[in-house]
């Protein structure tokens, strides 16, 4: 603290030298009561040292520059000065220190100083000042020192060396001393007393915080809890506390108080007034404070402002601060209290005739945030957690798993088969069916031998040798056969025709899956190409229940499955956990928002952040998450119950009509194909009906049937003859002859046909029992029926079908984060060639706000916009749609206008790297 006492000796004595040539001591109307000086309304007139010609002195920084980057330890800065009279002083700023009495070999004409360099941007003031005691205005420069080695996300460290805490000292005022450091470093400190800011001078130091000291004045007779809080440039808090017991003391004169500056009933001419003046407590001054009041028009009532502590260096022996004032009459009134509460109020009637051009400066740093670690998002979720994180609408629009349909439907269809029993395979005409035996058969009711589940597996389990015919157009060529015992009986005959044996299924289980596939379920508007059924994550997290809704009845289709039963799977078994890792592509851009308003405060320019995707991954490019379901290591799921299975009802339903054959000895019915339906026959009806299935399936059973050519004898003479696809015929095209006509032999048909003709018979009479037409629509309600998947089938499964949705997955996750953003009109960033510009957002960029009502965007030289600086090309940076502006080193000072169409004056101080820059902002006064 040397360095602070030799400057403290110094100013004092310079202050003493002004004061003495300031004050006549021979005018009556000085008050000799120590610390008052007398007040001159006419600016010092009376005073013979001064006369009415005597000016401000002027002062010029000269070294360094303003946006210099400084590389040494030891700042030299140097400037001009003059008066029209004689300098004595020049004061110079570094950063918070103290001020440094700059030293000169001509009187201050030329003047120089040395000082240490903190940390960052900082700000260098310098002031000059007269023989008679006045003022320059000061002159600014803002450099940058180095960026320090530390990351500054530490908050700083603050001790108090002196008093010791919990101590009683004697005097009004004590002398606080301490320390503070930073793992970069300290930009600013304030004292608060029991949680009130004290604002009436400023935390010395003369090494940037490292060691400072603050004079505090104590309340009397009453405890002083003393917070001394450090800052750095990121805005982290360091505090330090101590508590201090005031000596009480009776006190009954109030403290003096003058404004020496302005006077009263003065008129003004601009847009702030540094008010001075002096103040003198024989206790202790405990604040000295302002405030503005204004009449409103039509009002006799005087609204005022906040108080606002005013700045001291001497214990408010002379005071000062600078306030905003308001165009017109206003009030100015200050107030000084002392330690016990007594206070002194002096009050101005002023007025203003100012009109601003522009408002004050608002100071906002933008950094470059590149070379920050890509962020990783990992999830690791049982059941509850993915509801949790994954909203339901995500769920339900996210395929899992695409389900391939053939095993579940193999499965399905021989439990339907074998559900009443196993005994139709025998080589018998009578299957002796009994549903009782199985749960699905008990399923059909008591009385199952009527019900339609029956009668569809009477279809289904129809052999060569244990058909029904009756009714049909094959039923008396199976008496003659049978009777005659023409090749070896009707069996014999059927089976040599479909090329099968007498006790295998007429129709396979093969062909019906095939024909459930392409013709039942693909109609569904919810089934996917090759008949695979999409599973939702929604539907594996709900057991498949959801199943119901989606594969009921929709789109004109009755439904696939019957939604008066809820599905059932369990997929993911207790243990379950979606493991999941995503990078993502989002990078936070520093930016301004030029109308951004504080809560609480008039809009004003205000530093915001953008949140852009930078994708370099791929595919898309565009992509806010970037996830890699084929990647083990960043997609799994594990507790996958080792071989699912479901239950269901499935639903087919029939056509209210017998659908007749098609036996047109003609290309009518030859060319009668699924390709190329004839109207009125077969596969003109509705897919998804039961006779469409049955059709179907035979057709795939059936459809490469030929070559096939077969005479029977009958006493050695030829009876009868049946073909199949034989000579010019179309594959499964079957003619029939029997000898003069005998038994008359079903009409030529497809095999298919013949099939569904006893088909349907067999679908309504069976037994005693005969259905009437439209009346076997069936039901059947399964269980524990084998999906046909492994876990290790469904994870690598899944692993496709998720990769296939990574784009939409990330849009739906993180898609709306614009949200979040905020409502920036520039940001900083750098370009392809990595090249930091500023760039004036445009229409594409995610913004929390939707309309772009920048009726000139871009960066230019004058108020009027008439020059534009920026342009779109891309150049090297390799954007195409921003309005784009590359800053050189030093100040750079452009023009623009926001979505309100309000103009700004923009300063730009860029150091030597452009890493951080700093933006100092004002707004047109319109």
């Amino acid at each position: 603290m040397r360095r602070f006492a030799d400057w403290f000796l110094v100013c004092c004595l310079a202050i003493a030298a002004a004061s003495c040539a300031a004050l006549n001591l021979d005018d009556p109307s000085f008050d000799k009561k120590p610390g008052v000086t007398p007040v001159e309304p006419d600016g010092g007139a009376s005073n013979p040292g001064a006369g009415p010609s005597d000016a401000l002195p002027t002062i010029r920084i000269t070294a360094p520059q303003s946006g210099a980057a400084i590389a040494t330890d030891i700042l030299r800065i140097e400037g001009e000065a003059g008066d029209d009279r004689s300098l004595a002083s020049v004061l110079v700023k570094v950063g918070p220190n103290v001020p440094l009495l700059a030293r000169t070999s001509d009187g201050f004409r030329h003047w120089w100083v040395e000082s240490t360099v903190p940390q960052g941007m900082f700000l260098i003031e310098a002031n000059a000042r007269d023989g008679n005691g006045q003022t320059s205005d000061p002159d600014r420069v803002t450099v940058l020192g180095s960026s320090g080695s530390g990351s500054d996300d530490a908050s700083p460290n603050v001790t108090i060396a002196s008093p010791a805490d919990g101590s009683a000292p004697l005097q009004a005022q004590v002398l606080v001393r301490g320390t503070a450091n930073d793992d970069r470093a300290v930009v600013s400190m304030e004292v608060l007393r029991d949680g009130e800011l004290l604002q009436e001078r400023a935390i010395e130091t003369d090494n940037f915080f490292a060691s400072w000291s603050r004079l505090v004045p104590l309340i009397p007779g009453v405890k002083n809890e003393l917070t001394f809080v450090a800052r750095d440039d990121a805005g982290h808090e360091g505090r330090a506390t101590i508590t201090l017991f005031g000596r009480a003391e009776i006190d009954r004169a109030p403290p003096a108080l003058t404004i020496t500056s302005p006077a009263d009933l003065t008129t003004l001419n601009s847009a702030e007034l540094t008010v001075t003046g002096t103040a003198f407590d024989l206790v202790g001054l405990r604040e000295v404070k302002l405030r503005i009041g204004r009449t409103p028009a039509g009002s006799t009532t005087r609204v005022w402002s906040e108080y606002e502590a005013v700045a001291t260096t001497d214990g408010f022996a002379t005071w000062a601060k600078t306030v905003t004032i308001p165009i017109g009459a206003f009030s100015l009134e200050a107030r000084a209290i002392d330690l016990n509460g007594l206070g002194t109020s002096v009050l101005l009637e002023l007025s203003n005739a100012f009109i601003p051009e522009w408002t004050d400066e608002v100071s906002i740093p933008l950094r470059l945030n590149d070379g920050a670690p890509v962020p990783t998002i990992r999830f690791e979720l049982d059941e509850k957690g993915v509801n949790e994180v994954i909203a339901e609408d995500i769920q339900r629009d996210t395929v899992v798993l695409e389900l391939q349909t053939t095993a579940l439907l193999n499965n399905a269809v021989n439990q339907i088969k074998d559900s009443c029993g196993t005994r139709w395979r025998e080589n018998n005409a009578n299957p002796r069916h009994d549903c009782s035996l199985t749960e699905l058969g008990r399923s059909y009711g008591s009385n199952w031998q009527s019900s339609p589940e029956y009668s569809f597996v009477r279809l289904l389990t129809m052999t060569p040798k244990n058909s029904v015919v009756d009714g049909t157009s094959v039923q008396n060529l199976k008496s003659v056969a049978n009777n005659l015992r023409v090749g070896g009986g009707f069996s014999e005959i059927l089976g040599h025709t479909f090329g099968i044996p007498v006790t295998q299924e007429i129709v396979s289980t093969p062909g019906a899956v095939k024909a459930l596939q392409d013709f039942w379920m693909a109609s569904h508007p919810e089934v996917l190409p090759n008949a695979k059924l999409p599973i939702t994550l929604y539907d594996a997290m709900q057991d498949f229940a959801s199943l119901k809704e989606r594969f009921g009845p929709k789109g004109g289709h009755p439904g696939l499955l019957d939604p008066s039963f809820t599905p059932n799977s369990v997929v993911f078994g207790p243990d379950f956990q979606l493991e999941l890792e995503a990078t993502s592509n989002l990078r936070w851009m520093d930016g301004v928002d030029l109308s951004g308003k504080q809560p609480g405060q008039p809009a004003r320019a205000a530093k915001d952040y953008i949140a852009l995707v930078v994708d370099t991954a791929g595919p898309t490019f565009d992509d806010v998450l970037e996830f890699d379901f084929t990647s083990p290591a960043k997609f799994d799921v594990v507790g996958l119950t080792e071989r699912p299975t479901v239950d269901l009802r499935m639903s087919m339903f029939e056509n209210n009509t017998f659908v007749r054959s098609c036996v047109l000895a003609n290309d009518t019915c030859k060319n009668n194909l699924p390709n190329a339906p004839a109207p009125g026959y077969l596969w003109a009806n509705p897919s998804w009906q039961v006779e469409s299935i049955v059709g179907a399936a035979a057709y795939y059973d059936y459809r490469n049937r030929n070559n096939y050519s077969r005479t029977y004898n009958l006493l050695f003479i030829p009876s009868a003859t049946v073909t199949v696809g034989n000579g010019s015929d179309r594959a499964g095209w079957s003619t029939y002859w029997t000898l003069l006509n005998i038994g008359s032999p079903p009409p030529d048909q497809y095999l298919w046909e013949l099939i569904l003709e006893v088909g349907q018979v067999a679908l309504h009479r069976f037994g005693d029992t005969t259905l009437p037409e439209g009346n076997a629509n069936v039901r059947f309600t399964l269980y524990d029926v084998d999906v046909g998947l492994s876990a290790d089938d469904i994870r690598a499964a899944m692993r496709p079908t998720l990769q296939a949705q990574r784009h939409t997955l990330s849009d739906r996750l993180l898609g709306d984060y614009e949200k979040n953003n905020g409502a920036v009109d520039f940001f900083y960033r750098r370009g392809a060639d990595n090249k930091p510009y500023l760039f004036f957002v445009a229409e594409s960029d995610p913004r929390p706000i939707s309309a772009y009502n920048y009726d000139q965007p871009g960066f230019f030289a004058d108020a009027e916009l008439t020059t534009k600086l920026s342009d779109t090309a891309p150049g090297a940076s390799g954007d195409r749609v921003h309005e784009k502006l590359s800053l050189s080193k030093g100040e750079t000072i452009v023009y623009v206008r926001d979505d309100v169409a309000a103009v700004y004056r923009l300063r730009f101080v860029v150091g030597d790297d452009a890493q951080e820059i700093r933006v100092f902002a004002s707004q047109q006064v319109r």
